[in-house]
């Protein structure tokens, strides 16, 4: 997940997941700037694992 300002201007990058793959199928905002993930990962075992994250506007995940 990665967080532009109004300028674009970069402000926070996160990583979820394993040493595969990670990918996010939709991504939402709260009204109070929570950031929401929904999406899968891939290990080396190739097992696939889904996932829900929820971040702060800061990027701190909650």
């Amino acid at each position: 997940m990665i967080k532009f300002d109004g300028m674009g201007d970069w402000q926070w990058t996160r990583q979820t997941g394993g040493a595969g793959g990670q990918w996010a199928n939709g991504v939402a905002v709260d009204g109070v700037g929570n950031i929401y993930a929904v999406g899968a990962s891939t290990s080396a075992m190739y097992s696939q694992s889904y996932l829900v994250v929820k971040y702060d506007s800061a990027g701190n995940r909650i």
